[in-house]
């Protein structure tokens, strides 16, 4: 890959990273609004599947392979179960943390497993082990958290 078109992904990655914080205050708004959380968990996932139709439809996407998602194994439709429980724990921890500290978190969370699962080759991940350089990444990520989250 190019350095134009990994600068272009790192950007476009940073991109979808900053909407994140706009998803957990509106998602905890709506939630409010319709009375609970879990509630705002249920539209917000929708409205990104009537977001996605039209998008997969005016791209040309052909239809899914469904038979061959059936025989994958099962680890596969735990994507959709990991969105759940970051839509729903966004509702609920947002706004009691507040939305920075709530993201940190979840970055220290993100780094953690990301970790995990490149070392051990999870998810049908090659196997990336941890280095030095990676474990003082992680820690600089720890020591930023903590010394935001002190308040």
């Amino acid at each position: 890959m190019g350095q134009a078109t990994q600068l272009f992904f790192l950007l476009l990655s940073a991109l979808a990273g900053a909407v994140v914080p706009y998803q957990a205050s509106a998602n905890g708004q709506l939630g409010r609004v319709l009375g609970h959380p879990l509630w705002a968990t249920l539209v917000s996932l929708m409205v990104g599947v009537l977001a996605l139709v039209p998008l997969l439809a005016l791209a040309g996407i052909p239809a899914p392979q469904w038979g061959k998602a059936f025989t994958a194994p099962a680890w596969i439709w735990f994507g959709g179960v990991a969105g759940l429980v970051y839509v729903s724990t966004a509702l609920f921890m947002a706004p009691r943390l507040g939305v920075t500290t709530f993201i940190l978190a979840v970055v220290l969370g993100q780094v953690l497993g990301a970790m995990l699962m490149d070392h051990f080759g999870l998810a049908g991940l090659a196997a990336q082990p941890v280095s030095a350089r990676k474990l003082i990444g992680a820690a600089c990520v720890l020591v930023g958290f903590i010394v935001y989250s002190k308040h």
